[in-house]
């Protein structure tokens, strides 16, 4: 599903879903400067490859097998992440206590390398809209 994409070096939008895919291991590699990436209804475990796209701004992972708030930690460290949809995952399926443990880890890594007077809004500030919430 991603070959080809070196030669298109200015996308910034694409759309991958239902593509069965089970891995995006080398995506970084292959989709550098893509801002926002759509990847509903595959076979995803984890973020490896997508938490390496430094440019992404929305990401949807919706319908695919995320268990664990760990599966998408790495994507703390996206610097430019504002949007991140994660409905129909397993663990999305435990409640809305899910969201709570991934922004756990965004707040965690994106406050902790900046210095604030008040970490409350400085979390909330840097954190991604979940699931449009």
């Amino acid at each position: 599903a991603l070959a080809g994409m070196l030669e298109l070096p200015l996308l910034e939008k694409l759309d991958l879903s239902h593509n069965r895919l089970e891995r995006m291991d080398r995506a970084h590699e292959l989709l550098g400067n893509v801002s926002a990436l759509d990847l509903d209804g595959n076979r995803l475990r984890d973020a490896a490859g997508i938490d390496r796209l430094l440019s992404l701004e929305r990401l949807s992972l919706r319908h695919n097998d995320l268990r664990t708030a760990a599966a998408v930690g790495g994507l703390s460290r996206l610097p430019l992440l504002m949007s991140l949809k994660l409905a129909g995952n397993p663990l999305a399926g435990r409640g809305p206590g899910y969201r709570l443990a991934v922004w756990d880890a965004f707040c965690d890594v994106r406050v902790r390398n900046r210095r604030a007077k008040d970490f409350a809004a400085e979390c909330a500030a840097g954190l991604p809209v979940m699931d449009g919430a």
